[in-house]
Formats: C-alpha cells, structure tokens, sequence
C-alpha cells in the first residue's frame, strides 16, 4: 500500500521474496520495501520517511519525517519514532538456504524515539549472507530523547 505524492511501496526482486511480505508507505515521498526474503513487516510513515528489509521475518517501521528504518537478516527489528532519526538491526541470515543456527540467529533490535537520534544494533551480514558469530546475535540498542546516538555491534 502506498498513500502520499511519491509515496513508494515495493519488493524490489520478487523472484527472491517467498512472500508473506506486507509493506506500507503513508507520507508524501515516503518508501518502504522489501528487498528479498519472506515474511517481513515493512512500513514507512511521514514525509521522505524509509523503511527497508532484507531477509527472514524482519520488522522495519519508520514514523517521522526524514526517519530510517533498517532490518537485515534474520529475526531483526528496527523501530523510530521521531523526525531526522535512523534505526537499523542487522545480523543472522537472509535466506533460509543459509541454514539457520545458534551462531546465525539474528534476533537484534534497535529502536530509537526522538529527533535526530540514531540507533544500531549488530552488524551487517557478510556477501554470503550469514553472520558466523555467536556475539553478532541478539543486540539490542536503544536511543531515548533527542540528539542520541547509541550503537551496539
């Protein structure tokens, strides 16, 4: 669903997406997608507000304008709230071909509440997708207030 002048609301390759992928856009120029995967939640809500996923059973929402919301991976869930702000959670897989396991769970959260304020949590899965360490998974990072940055790799 897209609503909004420019508002744009995607799976970028559907050859790659499974499905069950839901993904919304609400603001005048606003963009939510999934990139590839299944199963993931997307949506962007407010003026230039963008959200994105990559992966399995991911949760990216952006509510704000100018805010930014990134899942990547596997389990992952990226919340802001507020304008000018960013949350991104990556790590685990994102295929489920990848085989899942302890050491490539994913499962991080960041979320951020608050004008240009930034949160990240875990780190970005390597270029075959899979994150190989037990420490990468199960980050969580929060920024509270305006004009935080918190970050947990």
């Amino acid at each position: 669903m897209a609503a909004g002048n420019g508002a744009k609301a995607l799976i970028d390759t559907p050859g790659k997406s499974s499905g069950f992928n839901l993904v919304g856009a609400i603001g005048n120029g606003a963009d939510a997608r999934v990139i590839s995967g299944s199963t993931n939640l997307v949506l962007a809500a407010g003026d230039k507000a963008t959200a994105s996923a990559d992966g399995l059973v991911n949760l990216a929402a952006a509510f704000g304008s100018n805010s930014k919301a990134t899942a990547i991976g596997n389990l992952n869930k990226a919340l802001v709230i507020g304008s000018n702000s960013s949350a991104d959670a990556e790590g685990g897989v994102k295929s489920a071909s990848a085989g899942i396991g302890l050491k490539n769970i994913g499962g991080n959260t960041a979320i951020t509440i608050g004008n240009n304020s930034h949160s990240t949590a875990g780190t970005v899965p390597p270029a075959g997708g899979v994150t190989n360490n037990l420490s990468d998974n199960l980050k969580f990072a929060i920024a509270l207030g305006n004009n935080k940055t918190v970050h947990n790799p």
